[in-house]
């Protein structure tokens, strides 16, 4: 999605234009979400359901302190529902906090939603670009993610598999066509 409508020259350095500036893929933070949303409203769907049952059940064996158990169980659903709702929507503004920008000098990720952090990357700087892209990510989401290496010696991480991972100086994660993020950054290397 291009967002060239909105000032982000407080980011930009010098006399740079801006090219392309953009969020997380917009379908992969759609179907995250209300995947999410969905599960979640099934597993409380199905407490709230057999919360009856569990009611008489306690009203049954546990006469004499039911109202009690009854209160601390209502009251314990009711917390943790608002805890789902919650985790959905830090979730949802995870997922928007992270923009990225494009000039025709240099790379710009800019994270954080009440605070800012912003990472810049001089195309004069980067070694490497490479786009990884799932079967999924490529067909449902048409999203991608894209790591930057920048010049000086690459870090390398243990990612749990049996080889070792580069630590990448700028991941562009879940950006919608990052082919095209690759192309705009690689005609300027």
């Amino acid at each position: 999605m291009n967002l060239l409508n909105r000032d982000y020259d407080k980011y930009l350095s010098g006399k740079e234009t801006l090219q392309l500036a953009a969020h997380k893929s917009p379908v992969y933070t759609f179907l995250n979400f209300w995947f999410k949303f969905f599960f979640g409203f099934i597993f409380f769907g199905i407490i709230f359901v057999m919360k009856h049952k569990i009611n008489l059940f306690i009203l049954n064996s546990f006469a004499d302190l039911s109202p009690s158990i009854i209160s601390i169980f209502n009251t314990a659903l009711i917390w943790t529902a608002v805890l789902y709702l919650i985790m959905i929507s830090t979730s949802y503004l995870r997922l928007r906090a992270f923009t990225y920008l494009l000039t025709d000098q240099s790379l710009y990720i800019v994270s954080g939603l009440l605070s800012k952090k912003s990472i810049h990357i001089p195309y004069d700087q980067v070694t490497d670009t490479e786009v990884d892209q799932s079967f999924f990510d490529k067909l449902i989401y048409n999203a991608g993610t894209l790591k930057v290496n920048t010049s000086g010696n690459p870090a390398f991480i243990n990612s749990g598999t049996h080889e070792l991972d580069m630590a990448y100086e700028g991941m562009l994660t879940k950006i919608e066509h990052p082919v095209k993020f690759k192309n705009i950054i690689s005609k300027h290397l």
